[in-house]
């Protein structure tokens, strides 16, 4: 089974390295949602938030791979969800 949430970064040089956060979760209707943050990490905020509802959590398991092996093709590797 897929991680209901993971953390990637990517250092492009010792000032900029970006960061990915993905994570499925329920809201207080029963809805599954896919929730896509990302950023630099020299800003305070992130600088993106993306958010798919889905029917249901196999969907959500599928958008959720396809999304981290495309980060993974771009350079991004995984960290333990306490570095954020």
């Amino acid at each position: 089974m897929t991680p209901p949430r993971i953390h990637l970064i990517r250092a492009i040089d010792a000032t900029h390295i970006r960061y990915y956060k993905l994570e499925i979760s329920l809201t207080l209707f029963g809805e599954i949602i896919l929730e896509r943050t990302y950023g630099n990490v020299s800003y305070k905020r992130h600088t993106g938030k993306i958010t798919h509802f889905l029917g249901t959590l196999d969907d959500a398991q599928a958008r959720f791979r396809k999304i981290y092996h495309e980060k993974l093709k771009k350079g991004y590797h995984a960290k333990d969800s306490s570095w954020m």
